[in-house]
């Protein structure tokens, strides 16, 4: 479509005008690395035009799934994570905790449009991904997730599925992720007892994913559609209550984390 060709069209020509740069870069070697990162990009989608539409969205799901999963392992069993000394935050096996944010914020539009074919395990990655998302503590990359999903539900045609797969999965996400977050062993840098923490954690993501999966299964459309105007009706709920309670401008400040 023209969309598409568009796409490729813009991305490849970034890629070739990265290229280009080299001739007057006071860094040539940099931009020599632009330049194949570009155009690694540009293979790949190349790549992804080329194969069905289901089987490139499964292979992409998969790798940030697997990146979720391996993220999680690491606050589960603390042996196989990384460090936590100088930062406990959500970082493997990306190395960095925003980058992960984004890959797990750029993953959950493919798991919305999944769901019209496998709705109750769309709907666990999606649980899974939300999880990590939050546990990376990335500010940036929880607002792209939210524009992410919010431009998805906008535009996407169908989305009804989508829709039910995040209202069964955003609750439970939201509960496991509010006792992560209150955890010194997980949350914490160098303190608090994280084997033990990291533990439960994994004991509630396997009753959260059971739970979603089972439900997510089991709805059918009329009470899938009670499911979803009841989610969304809590969260405008808590979201105008949270304007209402909150000083609005020292929670944004807060949020934005201004340097002193």
């Amino acid at each position: 479509g023209r969309e598409g060709i568009a796409l490729v069209a813009a991305l490849g020509a970034f890629a070739l005008w990265s290229g280009i740069t080299i001739v007057w870069s006071i860094e040539p070697d940099r931009s020599w690395e632009t330049t194949n990162r570009a155009f690694a990009y540009l293979a790949f989608l190349l790549l992804g035009t080329l194969l069905p539409r289901a089987l490139a969205a499964w292979g992409l799901g998969a790798l940030a799934g697997a990146a979720a999963i391996w993220g999680l392992g690491g606050k589960i069993v603390p042996a196989l994570g990384p460090d936590t000394d100088r930062s406990a935050r959500l970082l493997e096996p990306v190395g960095y905790w925003n980058a992960l944010a984004l890959l797990l914020a750029m993953s959950l539009p493919v798991w919305l449009w999944l769901a019209a074919r496998r709705r109750d395990w769309a709907a666990v990655a999606l649980f899974l991904s939300l999880v990590a998302l939050v546990l990376t503590t990335s500010r940036g990359g929880i607002l792209v997730a939210a524009v992410a999903c919010a431009a998805w539900l906008a535009l996407a045609r169908p989305r009804f599925d989508g829709l039910v797969a995040l209202a069964v999965a955003a609750p439970p996400a939201a509960a496991v992720s509010a006792w992560a977050l209150s955890r010194p062993g997980i949350a914490d840098a160098g303190v608090g007892d994280r084997a033990d923490d990291g533990a439960v954690l994994g004991l509630l993501l396997v009753v959260g994913a059971g739970l979603v999966w089972a439900v997510a299964r089991a709805l059918r459309p009329a009470a899938a559609r009670t499911a979803v105007a009841g989610v969304a009706a809590a969260a405008a709920v808590l979201l105008v209550a949270g304007f209402v309670l909150a000083d609005v401008g020292a929670a944004w400040d807060e949020f934005r984390n201004p340097p002193a």
